[in-house]
């Protein structure tokens, strides 16, 4: 990971799940629903054709004293409540002032305050109209009192893109660190526009679920008989930072924001492309800028409002991307569509799921029928599974498409190709995979010919030795089958250092003995060629039974002239490693060609 690279080390949020981001993850799990008939709440009074509504869990207002509250909107007052939990999460961090910014999307802004003061005027005048109006109904006005309290000069934005818009506040705040503008982002979204002429507005057009049973049954993504949305409110805020500035202070990183994408459909005002065809774009991009294949994604995190035409949409689109195997998850059965604040708070959902290696269940699903027209894999019950990779989805209104992409902070194993020739990498794989992971999952990535070991390096011991384990390797010849071919002259075994441990702490000591995997520089590529490069072919030719002995000094071609070897060893020094390569060459008869290298992997290391 680069020094610029994206990290989030906080997050926040208060929704109608819970009054924080950690209540609001365990009721998620939980199959909780924050949904309710608001006949008595926010939209008492009001003679409305729909009263099902999705109102925040606890008072945003809580944490204020009663002036601070009265001089701020709900909208207001909910992105403060956000933002201190995600600032405690991420530890306070000191930050310097020009190099601190905030980006907190909303689709409306301060409604609330905009109708009472309009009640206000037509009933008692204008002398009765609030001098503080303005500064309360503004969009901005709530990036502006987050700046304002945590003291952030770099920038103070607000993008206004429907129920997009806080999905787009983050995009805009990783632009601004990749660009070298702040070194840390306060980003999300916020909203509180569960009004009666809110609900009216979009109950006229056809948009909102009008279910008559229990109301939290009535926001049901993917259904058959799905019939719109449920209008919620809330807000959610990430810390974001420089890779190199959380190294720097130590911070814990949840996950990494490895790419964004937006998109617009230029289409209709309200309708999604029926093709998907921006949404498409916003993956791909989000794809591109993480260096990701779409076999790497291991769930979506979908808009999936409920309605029949944005559902049916955003599956074509899903399908376009991933295929029809990639799990998905709909939160906003759970939450209802929290307008403006809906993609930051999914983002949130998305950065827990990859930190915990959890697929929330989508509410709603188990008993309804899903659309068979979905023809997608939504996930109905919890599903503990590696997130090393997901996607987060957002739309909005006039076209708006974004998709935030989060990767796990855990470092990978990944055997890649080298270039030239052609090595099976049967024996060589399943030896590796039985060193360095005998009890872990290996999963093969077709789409992308690459073979991942999913492990959580940090869980090997340092200094544990490596040892080849023969009845562990048979676990695994559906990873590495005798048709696995690369194109590479041998495997390479790629270590990234995504999370703030340093690789050669999480790598084995077999591994590092030798080839010492420094980190340099925070997220640095790390690379280790493995033994399974062949010798040159001007200097082995001879194919036969008896082992050729490299020299120590051929070390650097075989291994790599990054990897440490001792030059002023002599092959006695060491014990020596039988490696054996499956070559396909024509120089080579014996496909099973054994040679015999000087032990520059150390005496625990039995790589035969």
């Amino acid at each position: 990971m680069a020094g610029s690279d994206v990290v989030v080390t906080g997050v926040g949020a208060i929704t109608p799940l819970g009054g924080t981001m950690t209540a609001t993850w365990e009721a998620l799990l939980a199959g909780k629903s924050g949904i309710r008939d608001e006949a008595d709440g926010l939209l008492r009074g009001a003679a409305l054709p729909v009263t099902i509504a999705a109102a925040m869990a606890t008072d945003p207002a809580a944490g204020l004293t009663p002036v601070r509250a009265r001089r701020l909107d709900r909208v207001q007052q909910a992105a403060l409540a956000a933002t201190a939990e995600a600032w405690a999460d991420a530890g306070s961090p000191a930050a310097d002032p020009d190099r601190f910014a905030v980006a907190i999307g909303t689709g409306v802004g301060g409604i609330t305050t905009l109708l009472r003061q309009d009640d206000l005027l037509e009933s008692a005048g204008a002398r009765r109209v609030s001098p503080r109006t303005v500064p309360m109904l503004m969009p901005n006005a709530a990036a502006a009192v987050v700046s304002i309290d945590y003291g952030a000069r770099a920038g103070c934005y607000t993008p206004v893109s429907a129920c997009s818009s806080g999905a787009e506040a983050i995009a805009l705040g990783a632009r601004l660190i990749r660009a070298g503008e702040a070194d840390v982002v306060l980003a999300g979204g916020t909203e509180a526009a569960v009004t009666p002429i809110a609900v009216a507005g979009f109950a006229q057009a056809t948009s909102l679920s009008r279910y008559p049973g229990d109301p939290a049954a009535a926001s049901r993504p993917f259904a058959a008989d799905r019939d719109g949305f449920v209008l919620g409110e809330g807000a959610g805020v990430a810390v974001l930072e420089n890779a190199a500035h959380a190294a720097a202070r130590g911070a814990r990183v949840r996950a990494v924001l490895a790419g964004t994408g937006i998109a617009a459909d230029a289409h209709h005002m309200t309708a999604p492309a029926p093709d998907g065809a921006g949404q498409v774009t916003a993956m791909r991009k989000a794809l591109a800028q993480a260096g990701l294949r779409p076999g790497d994604v291991r769930h979506v995190n979908a808009h999936a409002t409920g309605t029949q035409v944005g559902d049916a949409a955003e599956a074509v689109s899903i399908r376009t991307v991933f295929g029809d195997g990639v799990p998905v998850t709909a939160p906003k059965a759970s939450l209802g569509h929290l307008f403006g604040a809906a993609g930051a708070v999914e983002a949130l959902i998305t950065i827990l799921s990859v930190e915990h290696g959890v697929i929330p269940l989508t509410r709603n699903l188990a008993d309804a029928a899903q659309d068979p027209g979905i023809g997608l894999d939504v996930v109905t019950s919890g599903r503990e599974a590696p997130q090393d990779a997901a996607v987060c989805n957002s739309f909005g209104f006039g076209g708006q498409n974004v998709a935030l992409l989060f990767t796990s902070t855990r470092a990978r194993l990944c055997l890649r190709p080298a270039v030239g020739g052609r090595p099976c990498l049967r024996r060589a794989g399943r030896h590796l995979v039985a060193g360095l992971a005998a009890d872990r999952d290996v999963e093969p990535c077709p789409a992308s010919g690459v073979h991942e070991l999913d492990s959580v390096l940090a869980a090997v011991e340092p200094g544990t030795p490596v040892r080849q384990r023969h009845e562990q390797a048979e676990q695994f010849p559906a990873a590495f089958g005798e048709d696995v071919f690369m194109p590479g002259a041998g495997a390479r075994l790629l270590v990234r250092p995504l999370g703030q441990q340093p690789v050669r702490d999480q790598l084995p000591e077999a591994l590092g003995r030798h080839r010492d995997a420094q980190p340099g520089a925070p997220g640095q590529l790390v690379e280790t060629v493995l033994t399974v490069e062949r010798l040159a072919e001007q200097e082995h030719r001879r194919p036969g039974p008896d082992p050729v002995q490299g020299p120590l000094d051929r070390a650097p071609h075989l291994l790599g002239a990054r990897l440490p070897v001792d030059a002023g060893a002599s092959p006695g020094d060491h014990p020596a490693v039988r490696v054996r390569l499956c070559h396909r060459h024509a120089f080579h008869r014996n496909p099973d060609y054994e040679y015999t290298y000087p032990g520059w992997y150390g005496p625990d290391y039995d790589f035969a």
